[in-house]
């Protein structure tokens, strides 16, 4: 069934909001396990605080674009939903090959959750709904 556009519009940016909150948790707690050492990102501290410079306005952008109705938004959406489910395998794979960083109970909690969403977020986007709740309907 396909939904109304303010249906499509209202899911697309709770499902957006939930996903960017549990991407920006994470980022606090990676901060914990010293993300830069696993995945060597040069300048350590101050080089992972930089990425983020990158990466946090590139999630507030997707919620004013999906406020906005922008046609930007779906490619926004995308690359925040396909990079939050790719983080999401790639901290799975570092779990199963034994790596101990984020093996607490609330960071995988975490990693599982936005790694869903993420998941849910591109789906919405992939059946249309991106379209949908911005105007320009396929």
């Amino acid at each position: 069934m396909t939904p109304s556009k303010s249906e499509a519009f209202t899911r697309l940016r709770w499902v957006y909001f939930i996903n960017a909150t549990l991407l920006l948790c994470h980022e606090i707690d990676s901060a914990y396990w010293r993300e830069w050492d696993l995945f060597h990102i040069p300048g350590g501290a101050p080089g992972f605080v930089a990425v983020h410079g990158l990466i946090i306005p590139l999630l507030l952008l997707g919620l004013v674009q999906i406020e906005r109705q922008s046609p930007a938004s779906r490619w926004t959406v995308f690359l925040v939903s396909g990079g939050g489910a790719l983080g999401g395998l790639v901290h799975a794979a570092f779990l199963l090959s034994g790596d101990s960083r984020f093996a607490s109970g609330f960071s995988m909690a975490l990693i599982a959750a936005f790694g869903l969403t993420s998941l849910l977020l591109l789906f919405l986007l992939l059946r249309g709904w991106g379209a949908i709740a911005i105007g320009d309907e396929p």
